[in-house]
């Protein structure tokens, strides 16, 4: 049973018409924010809060009720977890200056990038699957597509070196989980999901960058597949400040406490039940 407290306010949006605050009868109201929605508070005469029985008028009006409850807090990690590495690649530390850079980044991108180093040693301690995703394109820009009509250059081309994985800053095994990707998304023409399922993955971290592109492409396919998902936010970075900070509350706004600091993810990890 809902208890009293917890219905003690309600978001009510009428689905006709918005009428003045003293016709609503039964319910004393607030304004809460700009989109013309109110928070009426039930008075003891509107009938029974427990219940969820409202008065005449208000049933008459024809209106929507939802109760202020707040969600369950979910473990950061749920179920069995996966470590995903995003296109931390060697071009990440290469002495390019940022004038001549395909893609712009952050000034502190390498120090960010760095840090997964930690989040992957813990991963690899805890028996935490690390999956390494790493974008590659043809030589000959044939499978570029749409991805150059916008700020980036010519980048991740499978002829230059630099585009191989960070392996000696990443701790890179040859037995490790390796995704090459032609698209923003992880999963996006690839077989990461195929790979997930096989090793019964419920839990994605996701370190890397950039945090506006791949990141929360990424982010936002796994959550569009039932994926809890949490961004390791001091081992992201984007491609400015503003827009790596956008990209984080858009994925705060699908799945909440999905941003997280690295203290609290490495915490978790460690407590992360073994595989058996």
């Amino acid at each position: 049973m809902v208890t009293e407290a917890k219905l003690a306010y309600f978001l009510v949006v009428l689905i006709e018409n918005l009428q003045p605050l003293q016709d609503f009868a039964g319910c004393d109201a607030t304004r809460s924010g700009s989109a013309g929605a109110f928070v009426w508070s039930l008075r003891p005469d509107a009938g029974s809060v427990a219940g969820v029985n409202f008065s005449p008028t208000a049933q008459k009006k024809g209106c929507f009720v939802m109760a202020d409850i707040s969600k369950s807090q979910r473990n950061l990690i749920e179920g069995k977890a996966a470590l995903i590495v995003i296109d931390i690649q060697a071009s990440t530390f290469a002495p390019i200056a940022d004038a001549d850079r395909a893609i712009p980044h952050m000034a502190d991108y390498d120090t960010r990038m760095a840090r997964a180093r930690d989040v992957i040693d813990t991963a690899r301690a805890c028996d935490i699957p690390v999956i390494f995703i790493q974008e590659i394109h043809r030589a000959n820009l044939v499978d570029f597509g749409r991805e150059l009509d916008g700020v980036e250059d010519v980048h991740c081309l499978d002829s230059n070196p630099l585009t191989d994985l960070a392996r000696a800053q990443m701790g890179v095994r040859e037995d490790d989980y390796h995704i090459q990707k032609r698209r923003y998304s992880a999963f996006y023409g690839t077989d990461l999901e195929i790979l997930l399922k096989g090793l019964k993955v419920q839990t994605l971290i996701l370190v890397g960058g950039l945090t506006d592109v791949c990141v929360h492409y990424t982010f936002v396919d796994a959550h569009q597949g039932d994926y809890f998902c949490r961004i390791v936010e001091d081992c992201v970075a984007g491609s400015g400040v503003e827009a790596h900070q956008a990209a984080l509350r858009a994925c705060e706004y699908l799945q909440t406490g999905a941003v997280r600091p690295i203290g609290e993810v490495l915490q978790a990890m460690e407590g992360h039940p073994r595989a058996s």
